[in-house]
């Protein structure tokens, strides 16, 4: 298995709403791509929430993830200036990639078959 990481950062979207960007990640957890999913939020409670995606390929969990919830066409635009991306490389987390930022002068790893 595959892990997905989906760092959520309210303070930079105080218009949406936590509920739904946890309902709308709930719904992308259920698609059959996704094996396991978890929340973790911070100690803080406004920093951050992590919604983690399990998948035998991360690719098709990043493209899921990418359509439903950075392509949302409501709640895309907000999402993609809050959150970050990222998902183990070939050796685990010591080579992880990054997908996502919200500092859009980040520089983004691609992934192999996206």
């Amino acid at each position: 298995m595959r892990t997905l990481s989906f760092q959520f950062q309210p303070r930079r979207a105080r218009k949406l709403s936590v509920r739904m960007v946890c309902d709308l990640m709930l719904k992308i957890a259920l698609e059959a791509q996704v094996r396991t999913f978890s929340v973790q939020r911070s100690r803080s409670q406004s920093a951050y929430i992590n919604f983690t995606f399990e998948s035998p390929t991360v690719a098709s969990a990043w493209r899921l993830v990418h359509a439903r919830a950075l392509g949302h066409r409501k709640m895309g635009t907000p999402l993609c200036d809050a959150s970050i991306v990222v998902c183990q490389g070939s050796r685990g987390w010591d080579n992880y990639r990054l997908l996502h930022h919200f500092d859009r002068r980040k520089q983004l790893d691609s992934l192999a078959g996206v």
